[in-house]
């Protein structure tokens, strides 16, 4: 339910902006959305990943040309990690703010959104994440933590303007990484989000810069 949301605000968001800018080609596109077939046919670590599906035309008012949607489980926690990745024009992806858009379905945020810094061992490149935390009045409240970036090529980036920032670029990518934080026998590790990230982002700039053979 938590992507299902996120991919309803990515389409509110849109609504507001004029379709403007430069638009990728249908090559290019495949292309990218060959390598987020190639993310999500991979465990990540302990994480094994399934596909959950969207419909499209949820997918079409979000102006996403491409797309990878999948939800990890740690077998032996029993956690879960649902990942969202949109592909699609900076003016469309850049349009709304997740900490303003999550209000409309019921969600409080609990502290200001931070910058988060996510590095792996397997790459000395770091990513930046905006990270906040969200709950409900419901009884019992639901409680998640979502962290959200944009980038290209599986570089990410927590800038404050997207559709400024990447105004050149035909196509960005746009991920979101939500997790719930109050379900029965949950481990509780405060940075659990961060370590899925350090397995997953390299393993997502390894499908777009593949090593030679």
């Amino acid at each position: 339910m938590i992507l299902a949301a996120v991919v309803m605000l990515a389409a509110a968001g849109t609504l507001e902006v004029l379709r403007s800018g430069k638009r990728a080609d249908a090559a290019t596109v495949r292309r990218v959305q060959d390598c987020l077939n190639a993310v999500s046919s991979r465990p990540v670590g302990d994480w094994k990943g399934e596909d959950v599906p969207y419909d499209q035309k949820l997918l079409d008012r979000a102006e996403a040309q491409a797309h990878l949607s999948r939800r990890y489980r740690q077998a032996f926690t029993d956690e879960t990690v649902d990942v969202l990745i949109l592909a699609g024009n900076p003016r469309a992806l850049g349009a709304h703010d997740p900490t303003v858009c999550f209000a409309g379905i019921g969600y409080k945020q609990e502290a200001d959104e931070q910058r988060r810094t996510v590095s792996s061992d397997a790459n000395a490149k770091q990513s930046s994440f905006w990270a906040a935390r969200f709950r409900t009045d419901d009884i019992p409240p639901a409680a998640i933590e979502l962290f959200w970036a944009w980038g290209t090529e599986g570089d990410w980036s927590a800038v404050s303007n997207p559709r400024l920032e990447y105004a050149n670029e035909p196509l960005i990518l746009k991920i979101y990484v939500s997790r719930p934080l109050n379900q029965f026998g949950r481990s509780g590790d405060r940075n659990l989000t961060e370590k899925f990230l350090s397995e997953f982002l390299p393993q997502v700039r390894e499908a777009f810069h593949p090593a030679s053979p």
